[in-house]
């Protein structure tokens, strides 16, 4: 690699680190062995739905966009290492399956907002594929209205989360746009996306009771159990799923000055009832998965809370959409509510994490990715201490025998499935870049689709 090494203190870490990340690079630039492989892996799932996709050829979580994704931030930081070829060939697959199925939906994580991140990460700063960005753009711009009409809607009548999470929501199509928010079209766009989580944002009436704007009806809700355990409904606390995505979309708008009114009150807003709803354990602050009905409108826990230090949910997706809000607005108090929150998950033992693998959306490469930007932007010692915890977490995982070197773990029927995936959301891409980010300095933001940045 040719850009300039950041010193972690120990050099066998860094050489390994690149070891990995060019060992990764060679499995999944192999096409022909990332399709043997996730068909034959794909024979775990058919009878566990819980274990969820291997493949899915445009998703950016599973799909196509992902590895694009990794394969631009590899020739951006080795343009000779011909990286960008695989990238055009996987541009290639993408644009070939578009022509034969079409883009279903617009969302980031399974749709054409996902589509244009993994173009525009092989763009090289959008002197290539100049006309398939335009014509995703135009795509998005000439159908987001209706569907963002529907959402309005929705936000009185009882809408689930889908329609403002980062994975198929808006708050997700957002944040992908503001990467083209030089484009007048586009800036209106993010405009009236922004103007809907401003609404969002807004106190409504739920069974005779004013809540906050985001409250999720029971029959939205995805589980059956979830269902019987919230039978008024709840307000989503993860990053990935829930209130915190808004936050951080609303944040880093503001910051970059696309800003619509009643825009700082509702960051203001959010980050109020985050913090109100801040848990506290012997090891620091965290924050539960979710919060009922009946606990918001008694203003008290009726359950113990629990969640996972993760970035899809836990105190580390919570705590860096706080810091988003607190940089923003330049708040230093929720900037110094967002480091002790990280700073106690790791004074936590591992056994109380829930995790169990080294994917990013429930694994140590999530964590390990807002690590290191909090380590970065803060400056504290002990979080650049525990990113080298967490990449050797990772190692320790690596399996020989896995077709993709790790493996996601997932518990069903009290027993845990281990699925080796080639994806950004739960498999190798994902744990690569992550990797990569703690070795050289991070100049594309490929980590914005996980609303960190």
């Amino acid at each position: 690699m040719k850009a300039d090494l950041i010193d972690l203190g120990e050099g066998e870490l860094k050489e390994k680190v690149r070891s990995e990340v060019l060992q990764a690079a060679a499995l999944l630039g192999d096409r022909d062995y990332v399709r043997k492989i996730v068909l034959q892996e794909a024979e775990k799932t058919e009878s566990h739905p819980l274990l969820g996709a291997v493949w899915d050829d445009l998703s950016l979580s599973h799909g196509l966009p992902g590895l694009c994704i990794l394969f631009g931030q590899l020739d951006r930081l080795d343009p000779d290492g011909g990286y960008d070829e695989i990238g055009h060939q996987y541009m290639l697959d993408m644009k070939a399956r578009i022509d034969e199925e079409g883009i279903q939906q617009l969302s980031l994580w399974g749709g054409l907002a996902g589509i244009l991140m993994g173009a525009k990460a092989l763009s090289r700063d959008r002197t290539r594929y100049t006309h398939f960005i335009d014509q995703m753009l135009n795509l998005f711009t000439n159908h987001y209205k209706l569907q963002l009409d529907a959402s309005v809607e929705a936000i009185s009548s009882g809408g689930d989360m889908f329609h403002y999470d980062v994975i198929q929501g808006w708050s997700g199509m957002g944040r992908c746009l503001l990467h083209f928010i030089d484009q007048p079209h586009i800036r209106k766009a993010v405009e009236d996306i922004l103007e809907y989580c401003v609404l969002l944002a807004q106190p409504k009436t739920v069974n005779g009771q004013l809540v906050p704007g985001w409250h999720i009806p029971s029959r939205f809700l995805i589980h059956e159990h979830e269902r019987e355990l919230y039978p008024n409904g709840l307000f989503n606390c993860g990053l990935s799923h829930g209130i915190p995505g808004v936050l951080a979309f609303l944040s880093l708008s503001y910051e970059q000055g696309v800003i619509v009114q009643g825009h700082k009150e509702a960051i203001e807003t959010i980050t109020g009832w985050l913090i109100q709803w801040a848990s506290e354990d012997e090891y620091g602050l965290f924050w539960p998965a979710s919060i009922s009905w009946e606990e918001q409108i008694t203003n008290t826990y009726l359950r113990e809370p629990k969640s996972r230090e993760a970035w899809c949910y836990g105190s580390p997706g919570v705590a860096r959409s706080l810091w988003l809000a607190g940089t923003a607005l330049d708040q230093p108090e929720w900037k110094d509510t967002a480091l002790s929150a990280m700073l106690a998950t790791f004074k936590r033992p591992l056994e109380q994490w829930n995790l169990f693998s080294p994917i990013f959306c429930h694994g140590w490469s999530g964590l390990l990715q807002i690590t290191n930007r909090m380590w970065r932007e803060s400056g504290h010692k002990d979080l650049q201490r525990e990113r080298g915890r967490l990449i050797q977490l990772i190692f320790e995982s690596y399996q020989s025998d896995a077709p993709f070197g790790y493996t996601d773990v997932v518990s069903v029927d009290g027993k845990f499935i281990e699925v080796s995936k080639p994806g950004l959301l739960e498999g190798l891409a994902g744990i690569t870049l992550a990797l990569l980010d703690t070795v050289f300095e991070p100049g594309d933001d490929w980590d914005s689709v996980f609303l960190i940045k």
